[in-house]
């Protein structure tokens, strides 16, 4: 998995990154703080480690830019991050199928279900005595 969904200090670092790189040279850290989701001060924070560590370079007020090692890092945690979402998505999702049926009676999400085919149509009835059963991802009334 990606250090950047490891935790949200590295999560953060990776936004306020991206977000320096995306508006450079001109950097509003209140701006930066809106997109991110976290206080102006904590912005100037994580900017002040991103320069210590280098992956900043600070040029006057309010002017940074993102150093090669920091594209570089950039280009790490994204390349993670993409490999993770298709992980996600390919194997993880494609594994879980979600189809739409009519209750036979009040269904609360959750619930177990027993799944059957009547006149065509797929309906699930609470219970798991049936040959198939599924799991309600939503609340529904018996006819709907």
């Amino acid at each position: 998995m990606s250090d950047a969904l490891a935790d949200k200090r590295t999560a953060s670092r990776f936004r306020i990154l991206a977000e320096i790189a995306d508006r450079q040279p001109a950097v509003s850290q209140g701006e930066i703080a809106e997109a991110v989701g976290v206080t102006s001060q904590a912005v100037s924070e994580y900017i002040r480690e991103l320069v210590d560590d280098g992956l900043v370079e600070k040029e006057g007020r309010s002017r940074y830019r993102v150093t090669k090692e920091g594209v570089d890092w950039l280009f790490r945690e994204a390349k993670s991050l993409r490999r993770y979402v298709d992980h996600v998505t390919d194997d993880v999702l494609e594994s879980l199928q979600e189809d739409a049926a009519i209750a036979v009676e009040a269904v609360e999400a959750g619930d177990t279900v027993s799944l059957s085919i009547r006149n065509g149509l797929l309906h699930a009835t609470p219970g798991e005595e049936g040959a198939a059963t599924g799991v309600a991802t939503t609340d529904a009334e018996a006819g709907t």
